[in-house]
């Protein structure tokens, strides 16, 4: 997460004793692990496009945000007044 906040953007393995493949935004952000032609065709892909690089680059930047302990912290107050509003109406 460190790294794509600042930018980079990643190619993420999937498999199933890791959640890490939910931060891939695209299918060009993923590869099966233990797939090396797969991940090979992912980084050719990005070097490939560098408009779509530029543009995926700001998506992961902006999509960071939502991750900050600020921002979650934030949503689950949100969720409390709210919780607590509904339990003072009913």
């Amino acid at each position: 997460m460190e790294a794509f906040a600042t930018g980079c953007v990643p190619i993420i393995a999937k498999c199933p004793l890791s959640s890490t493949s939910s931060y891939a935004l695209s299918p060009n952000n993923l590869f099966p692990a233990g797939r090396g032609e797969i991940l090979s065709q992912r980084i050719d892909y990005w070097i490939n496009h560098p408009q779509d690089l530029k543009m995926m680059s700001a998506n992961y930047q902006n999509y960071a945000k939502s991750l900050t302990v600020q921002f979650s912290a934030k949503k689950i107050l949100t969720m409390m007044k709210n919780a607590q509003k509904n339990y003072l109406s009913n």
